[in-house]
């Protein structure tokens, strides 16, 4: 029987600050500082007529495992945007001497552009530093409310909006929201969570006969696993009043006795970096993956997170990845051998469209390293996905699709750097886990990556370290 619980989480809300730092945050003045070349293709692989660009730009700070939204505004939010310590007023002491090297404890907070990426200021969330890995960010499509976790502090004290006896760095999920992109802040949390790795947000409206948010807010879901490494479960909380107060809803997933009957005595399969997470479609149903025993079934959930019953007559062939539009079209991609696949669902999860290729015929063949895909409106899809290059390193590629739904749908894409030079050697040497992307309000796709310093001026100092890696970005259009 599935666990069930209704723990009202009324921890004390503060008043966030901002601190910018926009000298440091300044990116080329030019709007495309590299062009990339663009190539459009069909879905099996033939060239196709296109007029476009791919453009290649830096926050101007390092980063790592990073994640990007795109506010309705057009405001480009990034997560982590770090400093080398001793910068910038980090807490760590400047013309110390030894090595300063970048790392997940490096302080981080975001970059943000208001003015389509020509430049970015640094904006520290509460007025914090925080724990640059294993964040999460969310931006809702209609209200522009933007959400984030973050593991914890990267050091304790700090001043600013987060009183001392709140910046505990374990055991508690730091829940923190924005409703003018990021210029002020509320800060609460939710108890019972050591470090939940990787945890996702959703929102959208409410369903039929569902509980009301407060005027001018939409329904938001926060899911998380309880521990780090060690999991434990999935639990699902809701906020109803834009992240003032959050609620808990359910269990999705836990190790041991399985959640979903379907599953048999086979425990659900989650860790750090899958996809089971849930997704809100237009009517406020809730749609999410459920991994067990080597099968993947779809559940949905009409009762605001309560219950995730797995639909009977729904498939989900080979789908690591769930999004779902406007108009209730689901979406799903996985990696098959040397191919991202993306699938289309017009009826609920029922059938299946075949399967396109999401990759650039120029580096199809090549082994998939980390990947991302996102949608906005119907058939605007994109994806971000790192391929392997003959001479070692790492290509980053962007494919934008604006007619998914169409019986022959055109794709765009574009490498990083022309693949004239790797994004990065090394994904792992900084143990960072993954890549993102967003689909902008005008259809166009920003991507972020974390790229070898190189000559980069962020790296300064911190150059020769192979954990230092700097933003980058790729905006498609």
């Amino acid at each position: 029987m599935r666990t069930r619980s209704a723990l009202l989480v009324a921890l004390p809300l503060v008043a966030g600050l901002l601190t910018a730092l926009p000298a440091a945050g300044k990116a080329p003045a030019a709007p495309c500082p590299e062009k990339q070349t663009a190539v459009a293709f069909t879905a099996d692989g033939r060239s196709a007529p296109y007029t476009g660009v791919g453009c290649t730009l830096s926050t101007g700070f390092l980063t790592g495992e990073t994640h990007l939204r795109v506010a309705p505004d057009g405001t480009v939010i990034q997560q982590p945007a770090q400093t080398v310590p001793g910068l910038a007023g980090t807490g760590f002491t400047p013309g110390a001497p030894g090595p300063k090297p970048q790392s997940q404890l490096t302080p981080a907070g975001f970059a943000i552009s208001r003015d389509g990426g020509r430049r970015f200021e640094r904006v520290l969330p509460a007025g914090l530093e925080w724990v640059a890995s294993d964040g999460a960010i969310h931006i809702d499509a209609v209200t522009g409310r933007l959400y984030y976790y973050a593991l914890s502090p990267s050091q304790v004290p700090q001043a600013g909006g987060v009183p001392v006896t709140d910046q505990v760095p374990a055991g508690y999920a730091h829940l923190l929201t924005s409703s003018d992109n990021g210029r002020t802040w509320f800060h609460t949390q939710a108890p019972g969570y050591v470090e939940s790795e990787n945890p996702r947000f959703t929102s959208g409206p409410t369903p039929a006969g569902g509980d009301q948010p407060v005027p001018g807010e939409r329904i938001a879901y926060w899911c998380g696993n309880t521990a780090l490494f060690a999991y434990g479960q999935r639990d699902c909380y809701r906020t109803l009043d834009g992240g003032q107060t959050w609620q808990l809803r359910s269990t999705l997933l836990r190790r041991g006795t399985p959640i979903h009957p379907e599953c048999g005595s086979s425990e659900e399969t989650f860790n750090a970096g899958d996809g089971n997470y849930p997704q809100v479609g237009p009517d406020g149903k809730l749609w999410t993956l459920v991994a067990c025993g080597g099968k993947t079934f779809l559940a949905s959930s009409a009762d605001e997170g309560l219950t995730f019953p797995v639909l009977k007559a729904a498939t989900a062939p080979g789908l690591e990845e769930l999004r779902i539009d406007s108009k209730g079209v689901l979406y799903g991609a996985g990696v098959d051998g040397t191919k991202l696949v993306l699938r289309v669902s017009k009826d609920g999860g029922r059938t299946w469209s075949m399967p396109v290729d999401l990759v650039s015929p120029a580096r199809r063949g090549a082994a998939i390293g980390q990947w991302a895909f996102a949608v906005r409106g119907p058939g605007q899809v994109a994806a971000a996905y790192l391929t392997s290059r003959k001479a070692g390193g790492y290509d980053g590629n962007v494919t934008l699709l604006r007619n998914a739904l169409a019986p022959h749908p055109v794709l765009v894409a574009s490498t990083v750097h022309d693949a004239k030079a790797p994004v990065v050697t090394s994904p792992q040497s900084a143990k960072d886990d993954y890549i993102d992307l967003d689909v902008a309000p005008d259809g166009s796709a920003w991507a972020t990556f974390y790229g070898d310093c190189n000559s980069s001026p962020a790296c300064a100092g911190s150059s020769t370290n192979p954990e230092a890696k700097v933003s980058v970005l790729t905006h498609l259009s």
